[in-house]
This record gives C-alpha cells, sequence and structure tokens, in this order.
C-alpha cells in the first residue's frame, strides 16, 4: 500500500504534467499552414504593425498587408467617416464623409456594394449637402439596403464613384473593403 505522502507527490506529479502539457500545447498550437493573407496572419495570433495599412508579421517572416483598397491613396479628394474600412456591413449602409466639390461636377456621385465575385449587392446616388466651411470638401450622406446572394461570401467592396466627365477624363473611385453580414 502506498503512503500518504507518496499519493500526494504522484496527484502533485500529475497535476504538473497536465499544465505542462496544456501550456506547451497552447503556445506550441500547429502554425505549419502558411498564411495566405492578413486576415489569417491575424487569426493565427502572429505579430500586428500599427501603421496604414497595418502588417501582420508571420511566422516565416512573410509580412502580410492589411487590403484597404484605393482609401488612402484617395485621401486627398475624399473622407470618408462611416463606414470604415474592414468593418462588417449589415443593410442597410449609412455613408457619411466629405469628398473634393469637383466630383459632383457632372452630377450626383455613385456608391455601391459588390460581394468578392463581382455581383452588385446594392446601390446608391449620393447627393451633395452643404460645403465644409474654409475647404474645397462638400459633405456627403446617404443611405442604401443590399442583399446578400449568396450566404458563403464574406467579403465586399464599397465602390464610392465620381459620375461620367463628359469623356473629359477617366471618372475617379474609392474601392473600400468591407465584411459582410447578412440579416437573420
Amino acid at each position: 500500500m502506498l503512503s500518504k505522502y507518496t499519493k500526494i507527490r504522484i496527484a502533485i506529479v500529475v497535476a504538473i504534467g497536465v499544465i505542462a502539457t496544456i501550456l506547451f500545447l497552447f503556445f506550441h498550437r500547429d502554425r505549419t499552414k502558411d498564411i495566405a493573407d492578413f486576415d489569417e496572419c491575424v487569426l493565427g495570433g502572429y505579430t500586428v504593425i500599427d501603421s496604414v495599412p497595418r502588417r501582420c508579421l508571420d511566422r516565416n517572416s512573410v509580412v502580410h498587408t492589411e487590403d484597404v483598397g484605393t482609401l488612402v491613396e484617395m485621401q486627398s479628394v475624399i473622407r470618408i467617416k462611416t463606414p470604415e474600412r474592414n468593418t462588417i456591413m449589415v443593410s442597410p449602409i449609412l455613408l457619411d464623409g466629405e469628398v473634393n466639390e469637383s466630383w459632383f461636377t457632372y452630377g450626383p456621385v455613385e456608391t455601391m456594394l459588390i460581394d468578392e465575385k463581382g455581383v452588385t449587392l446594392g446601390q446608391s446616388i449620393l447627393e451633395p449637402q452643404q460645403k465644409t466651411a474654409g475647404t474645397e470638401f462638400v459633405r456627403f450622406s446617404g443611405k442604401f439596403d443590399w442583399g446578400l446572394q449568396d450566404p458563403t461570401s464574406m467579403k465586399g467592396t464599397l465602390i464610392i464613384r465620381q459620375r461620367n466627365a463628359g469623356g473629359a477624363k477617366a471618372p475617379q473611385e474609392v474601392r473600400m473593403p468591407v465584411f459582410l453580414q447578412s440579416q437573420r
């Protein structure tokens, strides 16, 4: 028969072994899968570098850059307050921001939401509001409903486009990545 102290020692060793195994499995989880994009890198728990756009460094020292669309390069022309990039979109979409007044020269500004396959889910026309004091920017706002046609589609793009400039130049547009969530 084992003594009382021997039983306690065995229980302590077993408990330490279980805790060590759990910690090992937690800190050494399977990271052998190749990381394909920024989202997978973040979900994998790798280091995210706070920059614009954000970057994530995986175990192979590969840098994955967050898709911010054309929003950063167009910030001198358009400023979108809501929605923010890479947010989860539900219907209806409420838009608010400012755009250079030249965008409204040829009429209202168009906006649409497309899924990752390029299917248009909803669209609307943005009308100019008041001019922002002391700048060449005009406020815009809008709202439109949309519906998810493919329930497996999780990513989309919100496009805000200047109407055709009468052939004088190609219209400008901003593309902003978003995540899609259907109404339940």
